[in-house]
């Protein structure tokens, strides 16, 4: 029985942080919509013709963005755990 526990609770852990890993790469390609001219201007590197398409449609790109990340945000931090309840029996699942 601990082994199983110890499992699910590893498998948690990689879960959430795979959905913090999307977070900072949302966070990182925002970053890059608003300032990759100035970005790409420091480190002295031509900007790519992606990113100028991106920055043409600014705000639908960063809305894409934010709706794709969230939906694989949701999938990975999903318990799958549902029941219902009705005053203090449990109907769903059932015993």
């Amino acid at each position: 029985m601990a082994h199983r526990d110890l499992a699910s609770a590893f498998h948690r852990f990689h879960r959430l942080r795979a959905s913090q890993v999307v977070f900072a790469l949302q966070l990182a390609i925002f970053a890059l919509i608003w300032a990759g001219d100035s970005i790409c201007n420091a480190i002295k590197v031509p900007k790519p013709q992606m990113l100028s398409s991106m920055q043409e449609s600014r705000m639908m790109t960063i809305m894409g963005i934010w709706l794709v990340g969230n939906m694989l945000s949701a999938q990975l931090l999903n318990t799958g755990a549902f029941e219902i309840q009705h005053g203090d029996q449990l109907i769903w699942p059932g015993p």
